[in-house]
């Protein structure tokens, strides 16, 4: 009937509407603050710096620098730690508890790249400064984008020394892997193994191996006596990585016969440049 009220404006009808427009609004409101909070992950300081110098093909490639979250997974960040400089030496089962010479053995593209098996290398050898594997310790730190470092592991609780870097965000593997660093520096070197040694099955198309591994301190160390002792050269480059104390910039100044700018200080020794300056000025 013109002019009349239809039956979908029944009072009965039209609360059942405003109902369930009231429930839509509340669920998209919901969805955004979830999506929200997610985006805006939580900043931690980075406790230690290790690398990775990684030859292909018996060829060096690069270097990857990582930084440890230490104060969020102190065992999985010294688990990772103490396997880059290889303090540990050899754990009972006389393997080298070290991850120079081990290789990638699992290169996938779009993914990630693998390593860190010290025992057969291969993937199928996991073993951890704390003899055998040890207990996930949180899954606070998010696989949230390209970079991220994680260990791998065969279930709940089975965390040894391998490990793996991605190339791409892996949001579907939270609360399944512990991550505990991220590449800081280096994530050409990550994409460079990952287009050229990958395949879809995983198994690398070439010989990808960490020739070397090791601390950021330690490297420092062994510049400065390199300097002490007169075989490292030394130049000014402004694209330098900063790493170092007071004390490196201290003993470097005493050491060098003229002025170089403290932000811009590099020492090449045996062909690996090392960057020194305090943490309190320039880049970081």
């Amino acid at each position: 009937m013109a002019g009349g009220i239809s039956s979908s404006m029944h009072p009965r009808n039209l609360f059942i509407v405003v109902a369930a427009l009231a429930l839509i609004f509340l669920g998209f409101s919901y969805s955004r603050k979830l999506e929200e909070s997610g985006a805006v992950e939580e900043v931690h300081e980075l406790t230690h710096r290790v690398f990775l110098d990684v030859d292909m093909e018996n060829q060096h490639l690069g270097r990857i620098t990582i930084g440890l979250y230490g104060e969020v997974v102190p065992k999985t960040a010294e688990n990772f730690r103490a396997l880059c400089t290889g303090e540990m030496g050899k754990a009972h089962n006389g393997k080298l508890l070290h991850y120079k010479g081990t290789p990638f053995h699992r290169i996938i593209p779009g993914f990630m790249i693998q390593g860190g098996d010290i025992v057969s290398g291969d993937g199928k050898g996991n073993q951890s400064i704390y003899g055998g594997t040890f207990r996930d310790e949180n899954f606070k730190l998010k696989h949230s984008h390209p970079g991220v470092v994680a260990m791998v592991n065969s279930g709940p609780d089975s965390n040894g020394s391998q490990f793996f870097i991605a190339t791409v965000k892996t949001y579907w593997l939270e609360g399944e892997h512990v991550v505990f660093g991220e590449v800081i520096d280096g994530m050409d070197t990550v994409y460079a193994i990952e287009g050229s040694a990958g395949t879809y099955s995983g198994k690398p198309r070439k010989k990808v191996i960490i020739a070397d591994s090791g601390g950021i301190a330690a490297q420092v160390e062994y510049a400065l006596e390199a300097v002490r002792k007169g075989n490292a050269a030394v130049g000014v480059r402004e694209a330098d990585v900063i790493v170092g104390s007071p004390n490196d910039l201290l003993i470097i100044a005493l050491l060098l016969p003229v002025e170089v700018p403290q932000q811009h200080l590099r020492i090449c020794v045996d062909g690996y440049s090392f960057a020194l300056v305090y943490q309190g000025g320039g880049r970081k």
